[in-house]
């Protein structure tokens, strides 16, 4: 572990939140997107962190869909870009759904908390990144499209 990762690690920790290393990884590559509920301590915290990192973030105001069909889908269809994201497991379930049906897989997915306070870490990245990668080690990728297995998506 790097400084910055022990810096935010325990800035996160501070607040009361969690940062999976693997998500910290994640916001170290450039181009990323990131989404976050501002009413959740925990992506407060990954906001901050993925603001100073330079990631394009996106904050849930309202209904998770409308943000997906309004801003992310677009953005997204124009990049290979990950989408990293804290935000409240229903927000998440919602945002998994529509992020396969757009050929999108999730890489990455922890869940912090329980009930309507639950928080849910994810990194989903493209599809056809995970197929290609699947097809180099010519082993056949079984897993699947919501299968929290660790995946790098560059």
């Amino acid at each position: 572990m790097d400084r910055r990762t022990f810096v935010k690690t325990g800035a996160w920790l501070t607040v009361g939140g969690w940062l999976p290393p693997w998500l910290a990884d994640a916001l170290k590559k450039p181009g990323g997107m990131a989404i976050y509920d501002a009413s959740l301590a925990a992506s407060r915290a990954f906001a901050d962190s993925a603001a100073c990192g330079g990631t394009q973030l996106f904050a849930i105001e309202g209904d998770v869909g409308v943000l997906w069909y309004a801003r992310l889908a677009p953005c997204l269809a124009r990049t290979n870009a990950p989408l990293a994201g804290v935000i409240r497991a229903s927000d998440f379930f919602v945002l998994k759904h529509l992020a396969v049906a757009a050929n999108r897989t999730v890489l990455q997915v922890e869940r912090h908390g329980a009930g309507g306070a639950c928080a849910v870490a994810f990194l989903i990245g493209n599809a056809r990144l995970r197929q290609r990668r699947s097809a180099k080690t010519d082993k056949p990728d079984s897993s699947d499209q919501t299968s929290p297995q660790a995946a790098s998506w560059a």
